[in-house]
């Protein structure tokens, strides 16, 4: 206690002690000298207490006791009054926190312990994403070689056995090639690096692909795979199709591993919400296998985790997929879950959000009037395929009835035949119990002599390389699993119909490099990559689709090959030796002759932000690896049409050189032609292109040469010598390198002004021919060719085009486009075909019109 001057009136033994004093040592002194705190004599409790005569807050401060020792303290206080209410002074309560704050230091140390820890955690597990995205690089390479090569001989003509085969090998390294990726794919979700890549796809056709991966795999134990895609699910989606493919393929292969010989897989999905611009849908794959314990049900989820030791002895693999798959779930705003019974088989369903493509992007299966109400007998002793077959079927506007067994349909088409009600097709499993489908087809033919047609289904491939389909009687053959377009088009087979709808992946895989050929045919591409195989597959995707292509190993080869010759573009690979893409790129990006030049990155790479850095570093466009053709193929003329390199004017018809004449003044054309050994149409193609880049060019020659840089004029004289040298206008050659040799000899003496002027007049003379033949070009073009009687069906198909194109199925589109150009000529055409292999179907319809109003 203190008296109204803070002076000790009272100390006990216990707050003496804490000071190092006795009591009596202690009595009198200002309380600040007693327990030495400068923080006690400036902010003091009980000076709080005695200036506004309330309980003062409880405080912490340090004191320092009589031996120098500091010792942390709480205190609080409070006046003493007596009975009249006159203040006496101030007691306070002082306790030693030493322990207390001991115990703080100690917990805020394990703390920033703790966070220190955590965060070498975290940079640990990012450089281990980016270590594992970096050796993925190397690891993958020769598995895009595999992919690349295989869909490049599936381009060319072979026997049917031979592609079925390669399609098996392609299928089965994306799935290996997803296999090698699911290490990394973890390793990103553990830092939080995984993303999706947003495109427009078609939901059969990933669900073909998921099923193809692994449908020998369900062979060799005799498994059923079904597909059950309810009839109304929207297919044309916008979301991450390999993603989705990746979860399906893991949960078809654990269905089909823990699946006995002999049971059934179904993969199945239905929408369970939609709207005009979304749809949720709901995926389940279930099977006939072996079961899981309730007790492992918690937990099947978990990284690294099976439903007991036993399976992983068993089965193999490390539980990672399922994991993998819940993070992508959870990804596409879904959730997945897990349903089974012990001895019977397991449910596995989940739930994905994904955007939905122009209502005009989805598949129509119109049957013609025809076919309409058609009667159909489906015989299968499966019941789930059984009623798949009568959903789709009926979307046909077709009548179906069912049976199970061959004997069964003897039966009933007996009875209906006599009835007045024959069956119109016959759709039939080959193995069945009893009598199979070969044999029920025989005796449909022989003993109850009908000739309808019969198309046979089977799950296993195999079994029909030994078929004789006219022997047996049989009109059509199927392969399991069942899709709604292969249905279609086997009955409109069947009936002699025209198969309007073909699978996008089937129709993609036969058709993109033609369909691109036409567009980039005479393009000149250099190709800047170290791998050999992959240089291989880039050369032979450029010039399958009709284009030119020069490979150098390295970027610091790229940047002396573009400045030594003309490219329209360059595929630059990332990571290669001396000098990598980002460098290559922006010494290129330098040189203002270049700023143009369109540059797209190759690259393997899986993190985040690499495209971001691609663009940063002056690169156009970004294409990932394996390279996709088609990808590739738009990404090029995509970059093409925005640097207004003319695409319009490859033609995609057959010529001969007698389209050009034989000599033009500057210009030997037959002997170029010969030369070269390309086609007269293409060839003109290249002049006009030349015309149109180089008339520029005696500008750009006069200021290098007026500003002394001869480094520049080299290199514009040496890129109009290749290209003069090229389209036989040898007297522009040979004074293109006149001045390229004297500019490289510039340290002895400068080039001359009468090089220049000589240069100029054999370039003028060579451009006034070229524009000659491009205003005949061009006056051509306003006319159609062929007999006038041929116009009445020119404007007749063209008008049948603008119908189709209101429908927008690019199939259907392509081969009215061929009817088309068998009517006119092919020039007056070439926009209007640019339109449509661009997709453009609105402008298209405008070019219609205008050929229409033309011709009028």
């Amino acid at each position: 206690m203190v008296d109204p001057d803070m002076k000790v009136t009272f100390i006990n033994e216990n707050a003496a002690r804490l000071a190092g004093l006795t009591p009596k040592n202690a009595m009198g002194k200002p309380c600040y000298e007693v327990f030495h705190s400068t923080a006690c004599e400036k902010d003091c409790p009980v000076k709080k207490a005695l200036q506004t005569g309330e309980v003062t807050e409880a405080v912490k401060f340090t004191i320092t006791d009589s031996k120098g020792k500091e010792i942390p303290v709480m205190s609080i206080s409070s006046i003493l009054k007596d009975s009249s209410g006159k203040v006496l002074g101030a007691f306070e309560i002082i306790r030693d926190v030493t322990v207390e704050v001991e115990a703080e230091k100690n917990l805020q140390e394990a703390y920033f312990r703790e966070e220190r820890a955590r965060e070498a955690a975290e940079a640990a597990a990012l450089a281990k994403s980016e270590f594992l995205a970096n050796m993925s690089h190397e690891i993958r390479t020769p598995m895009h070689g595999v992919i690349a090569a295989t869909e490049l001989a599936l381009n060319e003509e072979m026997p049917s056995k031979a592609e079925h085969y390669l399609k098996i090998i392609q299928s089965s390294a994306y799935s290996l090639l997803g296999i090698i990726n699911d290490i990394l794919d973890f390793s990103k979700i553990e830092a939080d690096k995984l993303d999706l890549e947003i495109r427009s796809f078609r939901l059969d056709d990933v669900m073909d692909r998921s099923v193809d991966v692994l449908i020998n795999k369900a062979a060799e134990k005799s498994i059923e795979v079904i597909v059950d895609i309810d009839v109304d699910t929207p297919k044309a989606l916008i979301g991450d199709p390999l993603r989705l493919q990746q979860i399906m393929t893991n949960l078809l292969s654990n269905a089909i591993k823990f699946t006995d010989n002999e049971g059934k897989v179904i993969l199945g999905v239905k929408d369970t919400e939609k709207s005009l611009d979304h749809v949720i849908l709901t995926f389940f794959i279930k099977d006939t296998g072996i079961g899981i314990v309730p007790e492992h049900l918690s937990k099947i989820f978990e990284p690294f985790s099976q439903a007991d030791a036993s399976s992983t002895r068993k089965y193999e693999g490390t539980g990672l997929g399922l994991s993998i798959s819940k993070q992508l779930v959870d990804m596409m705003n879904g959730r997945i879950w897990a349903e089974s019974e012990l001895g019977k088989g397991s449910t596995f369903t989940f739930t994905a959000r994904f955007g939905r493509q122009p209502v005009q992007q989805e598949r129509k299966f119109v049957t013609p009037p025809d076919i309409q109400g058609l009667k159909v007998l489906v015989v299968d002793d499966c019941a789930e395929t059984r009623d798949i077959m009568q959903k789709i079927l009926e979307s046909f506007g077709l009548h179906v009835e069912l049976v199970a067994s061959g004997m069964e349909s003897l039966s009933l088409l007996k009875d209906s035949q006599n009835m007045g009600e024959p069956f119109e097709l016959v759709i039939m499993d080959w193995l069945m119990p009893g009598l199979d489908g070969i044999e029920t087809a025989k005796k449909i033919r022989r003993e109850l002599k009908l000739s309808i047609p019969i198309i046979l289904m089977t799950a296993f491939g195999k079994e029909a390389e030994d078929l004789d389909i006219e022997k047996d009687g049989i009109s059509g053959f199927l392969t399991k699993p069942i899709y709604q377009s292969m249905l279609f088009n086997a009955i409109m087979d069947a009936f002699g119909k025209e198969q309007l709808k073909k699978a996008g992946r089937e129709k993609a895989i036969i058709t993109s490099a033609s369909i691109y050929k036409k567009r980039l045919e005479g393009i000149r591409v250099l190709v800047a990559e170290d791998n050999p195989t992959n240089q291989e597959i880039a050369l032979a995707i450029l010039e399958g689709a009709g284009m030119s292509a020069e490979v150098v190993k390295n970027g610091k080869e790229a940047v002396e090959a573009v400045y030594r010759s003309h490219f329209d573009a360059v595929l630059m690979d990332i990571q290669m030796p001396e000098m990598d893409g980002y460098e290559a790129t922006k010494i290129i990006r330098q040189d203002s002759r270049f700023t143009s030049l369109p540059i797209i990155a190759m690259t393997a790479h899986a993190m985040k932000g690499d495209e971001e850095r691609c663009l940063e570093a002056g690169m156009d466009a970004y294409v990932s690896k394996p390279i996709n053709q088609d990808r590739l193929f738009r990404t090029l003329l995509h970059s093409l049409k925005s640097q207004q390199i003319s695409v319009q004017d490859i033609e995609p018809e057959a010529s001969t050189e007698d389209s050009l004449p034989v000599e033009l003044p500057g210009v030997k054309i037959r002997e170029a032609l010969r030369a070269l050994n390309i086609d007269g149409n293409i060839f003109k193609n290249i002049l006009i292109k030349f015309l149109e880049s180089n008339k520029d060019t005696m500008s750009k020659i006069r200021s290098a040469f007026e500003s002394e840089d001869w480094l520049s004029l080299m290199h514009l004289s040496h890129s109009l010598k290749g290209s003069a040298g090229s389209i036989g206008a040898d007297k522009l050659y040979r004074a293109a390198m006149d001045l390229e040799m004297a500019s490289r000899e510039e340290s002895v003496k400068p080039p001359a002004l009468s090089l220049i002027e000589g240069l100029a007049a054999s370039l003028d003379e060579v451009l006034r021919s070229l524009q000659t033949l491009t205003d005949t070009c061009e006056s051509e073009a306003l006319h159609v060719g062929g007999d006038s009687s041929d116009k009445p069906q020119l404007k007749q198909e063209l008008r049948q085009l603008a119908d189709v194109l209101k429908i927008a199925d690019p199939e259907v589109i392509r081969k009215q486009m061929e009817k088309v150009k068998e009517h006119a000529d092919s020039s007056i055409l070439q926009e209007l075909e640019n339109q449509i292999n661009n997709y453009d179907y609105d402008e298209a319809l405008e070019s219609i019109n205008r050929i229409l109003n033309i011709e009028d």
